[in-house]
């Protein structure tokens, strides 16, 4: 096995648990709301996005996206707030502080 899909917040499952367990022989993916948050506004989805790459991002074996699809009521906005905040922020090495 080369990586561990899908790891479902939802489900409450905590990716970077996984990762400091597991990080150093596979790839974790996901963990991101699959409406991305379509009851909450464009914030919520950045300190999420935030959040991942700060926890699970570091050292590599990490591939941001959401838990398993993008379902049909993500709001637009929110999808731009993420992929904005992965362009920005998900460079490695990743060096993120207390970004708000």
């Amino acid at each position: 096995m080369d990586g561990l899909h899908p790891l479902e917040k939802n489900a409450k499952m905590d990716i970077a648990q996984v990762k400091a367990k597991y990080g150093d022989r596979i790839c974790v993916l996901g963990n991101l709301d699959p409406s991305l948050g379509s009851q909450k506004d464009k914030e919520y989805i950045v300190k999420e996005t935030l959040d991942l790459l700060k926890n699970v991002a570091p050292g590599g074996g990490y591939i941001m996206t959401t838990s398993n699809a993008i379902t049909s009521d993500a709001k637009i906005e929110n999808f731009y707030a993420w992929l904005n905040t992965v362009k920005e922020y998900g460079k490695y090495p990743i060096k993120i502080h207390d970004v708000s």
